[in-house]
C-alpha cells in the first residue's frame, strides 16, 4: 500500500512538472508570435499581424490579452462584425474586453447593446476616460445629443483623452452642421500635431462643405502623405481617397478622380465586384425582375456567406414570391433589430407571426423598440401581434401609444374597435370609431366598420346621422355612395339603397359591386327584369365571374319554364355578343340537363375551335350528357369513358369526378369508386361534396356505422354547413339526441347559417316551444330573406296573434315557391282567417290541384267553405 501511494505521488509530481514546463513553453512560444505580430503591424502588414496573433491564441488559448489584441486589430482594419462575434464570447471575463466590445457595437450603431455592456463595467481609474467616451457616444446615438456634446466637450479637453473621442466629436459636429465649433477642434488637434492625418481629413471635409475645393484637395493630399502604407486598405485611407475623388470630380478633374476610385476598387476587387453585383440586384428588384434579383443575391451569398444585407433582401424576395418559410428563415437568421430598417423589421415580424412564431416576432419588435421607442409603425405591429397572441394588455398599451404619437393613423382606431367588439365592449369600440370618423371620415374601411357596428349595436339613430353626413360630404364619391346604400339596405330601406346605387353606377358604370348589389336588390323587390339587367351588366364588366352568371340564371329561372329559359338565354346571347360565350355555356348545360342533346351540340359546335374555359365547359357538358345517356342504358363502360374524356378537359371538376364515382359503383366496382374519391380528397380534404359522397359509398360498402364514423370524424374537426345535410342523415340515425347540440356547434362557427337556424327552429316547433321557434326562424330570415321554410313556418306560427305579419310572410313564401302545396295551404288558411274567403278558396284549390291526394288540404277546404 505504501509503495502504491509513493508511485502515485511521483506520477503526480512529474505530471505537474511536465505541465508547468508545457505552460512555460506555450507562453514563451506565444510571446514570440506576439512580438512578430507587433513588428508586422509597424510595417503595415496586417494580414501577417493577424496570422501571428492567431498562432499566439492557439499556443495560449486562455490568455485573454491575445484575444484583446486580435480584436483590436480586427476593429482597426474594419472587420467590426468579426470582432463583435469574438468578443461576445469572452467579454464578461475582462474589463478591457467589455470596453472593446462596446466600441465594436457602437461602430455598428448598436447603442442599446453597447449600453448594456457598459452598464456592467465598474469604474476603474485607468479606463475611465475611455468609458466616458463610449457612454457619450451611446447618448449621441440614442438621441440625447445635447448631453453627448456636453460630455464630449469636457472629455476632449483632458490631457489623456482618447484620440478617437476627439475624432468622433469632430465628426458628429460636422454631421450636425456645427461647422464653426468643428473647425475649432480641428485646429486644436493640428496645433498639437500638424501631421495628424485624421485631423487633416476633417479640415478637408470642412473646406469641402464651405466649397473651398482647392484647399480641400491640398489637405487631403497632405493627409495621404501622412498615412502609413499598409497591405490592407484601412478606413482612414479609404475615407481620404473617397473625399479626394469627390473633390476632384467637383473641380472637373474626373480623370484624376477615377485614379483614386481605382485604388479603392483594386484594394479589394472581390468586395467591389460584390458591391456592384449588389447594386445590380437592387436595380433588378426595383424594376420588378425578382428572378434576376434572386439569382444575384444567391450568387453574393455563395461568395460571401456572411453578407447579411444580401440575405435580408433575398428573404424579402422569398416573401414576395409567397415562400414564407424560406423568407422568414433568412430574415430571422440575419436580422439585427437594432440597426435594420423599419421596413425589414416589420417584414420579419410579420413573417414570424405568419409562421406561428409570435414570441420570436415580439422579441424582434421589443429589441427594435429599444432603439426606436417612438416608432408608431413598430408600436402598432407590436400591439397587433400581442393582441393576437393573447397578450391584450401590452398590445392595447402599444397601440394606444402609437395613436398618441400619430393621431392621424385612424386604422389603429379600427384595430382597437375590432378588439373591443370581440370583447362585447361596444361603448369602447364606438368611442374609437367616433374619433376616427371625426379625423378622417373618408377612411372608408374604418367608417364602414363604424356603420356596421352601430347597426349591430342597435344604434340606428347615430347610423342615420353618419349616413347623412357621408352623403352630404361626399355625394359623388363611389365609396361613400356604397356605404350609404349598404346602410340603407341593412336598415330595410330597400328603395333608398337602390337609388344610391344607381347614382353610383352613373358615376362608375363598371363598378361590379354596385351592379351585383343592384341585381340582388331588384330580385328581392321581385323586379326580376331589372335584376337580370344589372347582372347582365356585371357579366359584361367581368365575363369570367361565375357568380354573376349563376345569379342571372337563377333569377331568370324563378319566372320562366324550361323552354322559356332556354329561349331567353339564346336571345340574350344574340343581343349581347360580348357575353355570348358564358350565356351559351349555361344554355348548353340547360339542354344537357333536359336531355336535348341535339340543341346542346348545335350551340357547343359554335365554339369547337375555341380554347376558352367556357368552351371547355361546353365540351365537357356534352360528354356528360352522353355519359348520362349511356348510364340510362346501364352501359357503364361507355358512361365511364365519356366521363373520363370530360375529365381530361376539366381535370379539377368535382361534379364530373363524383359522377364517375357513381358510375363505378353502379358497375359493381366499389373499390375503384372509393379510390377515385380518395384521390379527390387527397387534393382537398375539405371538399365537402366529396366527403358526403364518400360517406354514402362507405354506407353501401361497409354499413351505416362505419359511414357515420367517417363523416363524424370530418365534422368534429370543424362543423361546416356544406356538410350539414349529409351529416344529419347519419346523425339522426345513429345519435338522434345529439342533433340539436351539433346544430348549435355549427352556428357557433357559422352564425349566419340560415339552414341551421331553420332546423333548430323546427326542433323547437316539434317540442311546442313556439317563442323559441319564432326567434330562430327570424334569425334564419335575417341571414336569408328567401328561406321558404322559415317564411312558411313563421307565417303559420304568427297566424293567430299577428295575422298581418303572417300574411306578408306567407305571400313571400308563395312567390318564391308557387308550386308548393304546403306553402299554398298556409297562405290559404291565413287568407281564410283574414276573412278573404274567395282568395282563400282559389289558393287552396291550386294546392289541391298540385297534390290531389292530400287529405289535410281537403279538410282545410271544407273548413273554409263552411265558414
Amino acid at each position: 500500500m505504501y509503495f502504491r501511494n509513493l508511485a502515485l505521488a511521483i506520477t503526480l509530481a512529474s505530471t505537474l512538472v511536465i505541465s508547468a514546463c508545457n505552460s512555460e513553453q506555450s507562453a514563451e512560444k506565444a510571446d514570440g508570435f506576439i512580438k512578430r505580430s507587433e513588428a508586422y503591424e509597424k510595417q503595415g502588414q496586417y494580414r501577417a499581424t493577424l496570422i501571428e496573433i492567431r498562432n499566439a491564441m492557439q499556443a495560449e488559448p486562455e490568455n485573454l490579452e491575445h484575444i484583446q489584441r486580435y480584436a483590436e486589430v480586427l476593429i482597426k482594419i474594419g472587420s467590426v462584425l468579426e470582432a463583435e462575434a469574438l468578443l461576445s464570447e469572452v467579454a464578461n471575463k475582462n474589463h478591457a474586453l467589455n470596453l472593446l466590445l462596446a466600441d465594436a457595437l457602437l461602430k455598428q450603431g448598436k447603442f442599446v447593446s453597447a449600453s448594456k455592456v457598459l452598464n456592467e463595467i465598474g469604474n476603474q481609474a485607468d479606463t475611465q476616460l475611455q468609458l466616458d467616451y463610449l457612454n457619450a457616444m451611446v447618448d449621441y446615438l440614442s438621441g440625447e445629443q445635447d448631453a453627448a456634446f456636453k460630455d464630449l466637450r469636457a472629455l476632449v479637453k483632458k490631457p489623456n483623452a482618447p484620440k478617437a473621442a476627439m475624432y468622433e466629436f469632430i465628426n458628429v459636429l460636422i454631421q450636425n452642421q456645427q461647422f464653426a465649433e468643428a473647425q475649432q477642434w480641428v485646429d486644436f488637434s493640428l496645433a498639437k500635431n500638424s501631421n495628424d492625418a485624421q485631423a487633416l481629413y476633417y479640415k478637408a471635409k470642412l473646406a469641402y462643405e464651405d466649397n473651398q475645393l482647392e484647399n480641400a484637395e491640398s489637405y487631403l493630399t497632405e493627409a495621404l502623405i501622412q498615412l502609413p502604407e499598409t497591405d490592407v486598405l484601412l478606413q482612414e485611407r479609404i475615407q481620404v481617397l473617397e473625399l479626394l475623388s469627390t473633390t476632384l470630380t467637383a473641380l472637373g478633374r474626373s480623370t484624376e478622380a477615377f485614379v483614386y476610385q481605382k485604388i479603392i476598387r483594386e484594394a479589394n476587387p472581390e468586395a467591389f465586384a460584390a458591391k456592384q453585383q449588389y447594386k445590380d440586384a437592387l436595380a433588378a428588384a426595383s424594376q420588378g425582375d425578382l428572378a434576376a434579383a434572386k439569382n444575384a443575391f444567391e450568387d453574393i451569398l455563395t461568395q460571401f456567406p456572411n453578407n447579411q444585407q444580401a440575405a435580408l433582401l433575398l428573404g424579402l424576395i422569398h416573401l414576395e414570391e409567397g415562400d414564407i418559410a424560406t423568407g422568414e428563415s433568412l430574415l430571422s437568421e440575419n436580422l439585427d433589430a437594432e440597426t435594420a430598417p423599419v421596413s425589414i423589421i416589420r417584414a420579419t415580424a410579420l413573417a414570424q407571426s405568419e409562421q406561428g412564431k409570435s414570441k420570436e416576432a415580439l422579441d424582434v419588435l421589443e429589441r427594435a423598440l429599444l432603439v426606436r421607442p417612438d416608432d408608431s409603425t413598430l408600436l402598432a405591429l407590436y400591439g397587433i401581434i400581442s393582441i393576437n397572441s393573447g397578450e391584450a394588455r401590452q398590445g392595447l398599451a402599444a397601440v394606444s401609444k402609437a395613436l398618441q404619437l400619430e393621431p392621424s393613423r385612424t386604422r389603429l382606431h379600427l384595430l382597437l374597435a375590432q378588439y373591443y367588439v370581440e370583447q362585447d365592449q361596444y361603448d369602447l369600440a364606438l368611442g374609437h370609431l367616433r374619433q376616427s370618423f371625426a379625423k378622417a371620415p373618408d377612411d372608408w374601411s374604418t367608417t364602414g366598420y363604424y356603420l356596421a357596428t352601430l347597426l349591430e349595436s342597435k344604434q340606428q339613430g347615430e347610423a342615420v346621422r353618419v349616413r347623412d353626413s357621408l352623403y352630404n360630404q361626399f355625394p359623388k364619391d363611389q365609396a361613400s355612395l356604397w356605404l350609404v346604400a349598404m346602410t340603407d339596405y341593412k336598415m330595410g330601406n330597400l328603395n333608398e339603397a337602390i337609388a344610391r346605387l344607381k347614382e353610383l353606377v352613373k358615376i362608375a358604370p363598371t363598378n361590379e359591386n354596385a351592379l351585383n348589389a343592384l341585381g340582388g336588390m331588384h330580385q328581392q323587390a321581385e323586379q326580376y327584369d331589372l335584376a337580370a339587367y344589372y347582372w347582365l351588366k356585371a357579366l359584361q364588366v367581368n365575363p369570367g365571374n361565375p357568380n354573376y352568371l349563376q345569379a342571372l340564371v337563377q333569377n331568370a329561372s324563378r319566372q320562366k319554364s324550361y323552354g322559356e329559359l332556354a329561349k331567353w338565354l339564346s336571345d340574350q346571347a344574340n343581343q349581347n355578343k360580348d357575353i355570348a360565350l358564358p350565356l351559351h355555356s349555361v344554355l348548353v348545360e340547360l339542354y344537357v340537363n333536359g336531355k336535348n342533346m341535339d340543341q346542346a351540340n348545335a350551340v357547343a359546335n359554335l365554339y369547337k375551335n375555341t380554347d376558352h374555359p367556357y368552351a371547355k365547359e361546353m365540351q365537357a357538358n356534352i360528354l356528360r350528357g352522353q355519359a348520362l345517356a349511356s348510364a340510362e342504358q346501364q352501359d357503364w363502360p361507355s358512361a365511364l369513358k365519356h366521363i373520363d374524356d370530360a375529365l381530361k378537359i376539366i381535370p379539377s371538376s368535382t361534379q364530373l369526378t363524383l359522377l364517375a364515382t357513381q358510375f363505378e359503383f353502379s358497375a359493381g366496382d366499389g373499390e375503384a369508386a372509393l379510390n377515385r374519391i380518395n384521390a379527390l380528397l387527397d387534393i382537398n380534404s375539405r371538399n365537402y361534396s366529396a366527403v358526403a359522397v364518400k360517406s354514402q359509398l362507405i354506407e353501401k360498402l361497409e354499413g351505416k356505422v362505419k359511414a357515420f364514423e367517417y363523416i363524424d370524424s370530418v365534422w368534429q374537426e370543424q362543423p361546416n354547413g356544406a356538410l350539414l345535410n349529409a351529416y344529419l342523415y347519419f346523425l339522426q340515425s345513429e345519435l338522434p339526441t345529439e342533433v340539436e347540440k351539433e346544430l348549435q356547434r355549427l352556428i357557433s362557427v357559422e352564425p349566419n347559417n340560415d339552414k341551421a337556424h331553420v332546423l333548430i327552429a323546427n326542433n323547437y316547433l316539434e317540442k311546442g316551444q313556439h317563442v323559441e321557434a319564432i326567434a330562430s326562424y327570424e334569425q334564419a330570415l335575417a341571414n336569408n330573406p328567401q328561406s321558404v321554410t322559415a317564411l312558411n313556418n313563421l307565417a303559420w306560427l304568427l297566424k293567430e296573434d299577428k295575422v298581418e305579419r303572417a300574411l306578408g310572410y306567407a305571400n313571400k313564401a308563395a312567390q318564391l315557391a308557387p308550386n308548393s302545396p304546403n306553402v299554398l295551404d298556409t297562405l290559404a288558411w291565413i287568407l281564410h282567417l283574414k276573412g278573404d274567403k274567395k282568395q282563400a278558396l282559389e289558393t287552396i284549390n291550386k294546392a289541391i290541384k298540385i297534390d290531389p291526394n292530400n287529405t289535410e288540404l281537403q279538410q282545410h277546404k271544407a273548413q273554409i267553405l263552411g265558414a
